[in-house]
């Protein structure tokens, strides 16, 4: 935390965050939601996400997400 407000610094940590506190189903669809709009800002010669400097850090972002979604339902058909 700095200056009492929880500064998140990965994907990983942002899910983890959502899951504790909306539950697994609302963080997937958060989670399906924002790849959808990373996917498509990639896409977008307009995005500053297609853009040399920032699309690593959106396809990273993207990879954390698809992975992330893999795991979660996999590990809710199981339950």
């Amino acid at each position: 935390m700095v200056g009492g407000v929880l500064v998140i610094t990965s994907e990983g940590q942002r899910m983890r965050f959502l899951t504790e506190r909306d539950g697994p189903e609302a963080a997937m669809a958060w989670v399906e939601r924002t790849l959808a709009i990373y996917r498509s800002a990639l896409k977008s010669p307009a995005s500053h996400a297609s853009k040399e400097h920032y699309r690593p850090q959106f396809e990273e972002s993207v990879s954390a997400f698809e992975e992330w979604l893999t795991e979660t339902k996999g590990s809710m058909k199981r339950s």
